[in-house]
């Protein structure tokens, strides 16, 4: 060999460190560019972040999942570890998927999947956020199977090259990200409390809703997830937490308590057992679809009662290999304090202006009464007769909402606490 070829010939060493600088930088370029939302990324945290087979309950499911299920009251209460991949628009067979990464890691006793979405008949809903959860999660057969059965055909690729999908993201890129910083659904074990108190109308019971028919893609899916539950020793429940649920829904939730009895799967609907459970829509909605901080501590304390009576889960609270999960409830705990004290604060000032606005009102009607009484023998005696009627009639209108007022601010501190 001569000694030109000697002299440069390859350095198997450099060529090693070159190529794991540029797949450092290109891992870390992935965490710096992948938005930052509540909608598809936190659950990569509650999926890759968690310590190996720590978590005994796996919830699954839309966005109805992370604004309704508080981990924290399941730590509190009874130290089992919850977790929730949850997202926004998460079709029953993304679900599927998702599982089937969770159980890579973990070995959860119970997996609860809540039904939502068994609503839609596209073979495709929710490609959009599941582009996102799948364009960064690590390749294996599971994610070639969850692209072509959960995204669309055009989207396939950019869930293949993940890098080239999310690099025109760079000018959102902030601090946070740069160091990395998780974001809050992480520490809360996919947890996202809604804040918001956005009063809705109380639905009907549907009680003659028609017969909606899932499309037989969703009972598929429902079907593997049961296989792999068993396989991985795991039970599963399935539920479906309260909204302003419409009838086309509740019909096909109807389908859904048929095809769980048939395959021996409970199935709870919390949409019947609203009033069972305390559930105001007065209070406990964040909007029509979710509901708030409020709504999620009823509903999560319904679905814990009902696990802890039929399921059997060791209390970790002691054991240090947990510690990840004792401090996630400790900050769920603290931000919910920060919630229900503006909740008051801000109720308080409601109030303060309701009273104010009935004191104005009454002492209008009472100079009103004055005046007339004045003009008794004047020409203008009739008119301001009138005018104190009609004050009296508006300030038993003013009367009238405020009580309304008072009566929603003591209900909400009562639930406040």
């Amino acid at each position: 060999m001569s000694a030109y070829k000697k002299k440069h010939r390859p350095n198997p060493l450099a060529i090693l460190a070159t190529l794991l600088v540029f797949l450092a930088l290109a891992w870390y370029a992935m965490q710096v560019l992948t938005p930052k939302d509540e909608w598809g990324l936190p659950i990569h945290g509650t999926i890759y972040d968690e310590k190996q087979n720590t978590a005994d309950i796996l919830f699954l499911g839309p966005s109805h999942v992370f604004t309704s299920v508080n981990p924290a009251m399941f730590w509190d209460n009874y130290g089992i570890a919850a977790n929730l991949v949850s997202d926004g628009n998460q079709s029953v067979f993304a679900s599927y998927y998702y599982a089937v990464e969770f159980f890579k890691t973990q070995r959860p006793k119970l997996v609860v999947l809540d039904v939502y979405e068994i609503n839609t008949q596209d073979e495709f809903f929710g490609s959009g956020n599941a582009l996102n959860i799948l364009a960064t999660m690590p390749w294996s057969e599971n994610k070639k199977e969850a692209i072509n059965a959960c995204l669309l055909p055009e989207m396939r690729a950019s869930a293949r090259n993940p890098l080239a999908y999310y690099h025109t993201s760079y000018a959102s890129v902030t601090k946070e990200a740069l160091l990395l910083t998780k974001n809050t659904a992480d520490n809360f074990k996919g947890f996202h409390p809604r804040q918001e108190i956005s009063p809705q109308e109380t639905p009907p019971p549907w009680d003659d809703a028609a017969l909606e028919y899932m499309m037989i893609k969703n009972t598929d899916y429902l079907t593997k997830l049961e296989d792999l539950c068993r396989q991985n020793g795991a039970q599963l429940l399935y539920v479906c937490t309260p909204y302003s649920i419409v009838a086309e829904d509740m019909g096909y939730l109807n389908h859904m308590a048929i095809y769980a009895n048939e395959h021996s799967v409970p199935f709870i609907n919390l949409n019947r057992m609203t009033d069972e459970i305390g559930l105001s829509y007065a209070f406990d909605a964040g909007d029509a679809g979710h509901l708030n901080l409020l709504g999620a501590e009823k509903v999560t304390y319904a679905l814990m009662n009902y696990i802890v009576q039929n399921y059997s889960f060791t209390d970790h609270r002691a054991d240090p290999a947990y510690s990840s999960y004792a401090a996630s409830a400790a900050a769920i705990d603290s931000y919910s304090v920060q919630i229900k004290t503006i909740l008051r604060e801000d109720a308080e000032v409601s109030m303060q202006q309701a009273q104010d606005n009935l004191a104005q009102f009454e002492r209008l009607a009472t100079d009103a009464v004055i005046v007339a009484e004045q003009g008794q023998g004047t020409s203008d005696y009739e008119a301001l007769l009138r005018a104190a009627d009609d004050a009296r009639i508006t300030l038993d209108a003013v009367r009238e909402e405020y009580n309304k007022i008072l009566e929603n601010y003591n209900r909400l501190c009562e639930q406040l606490g």
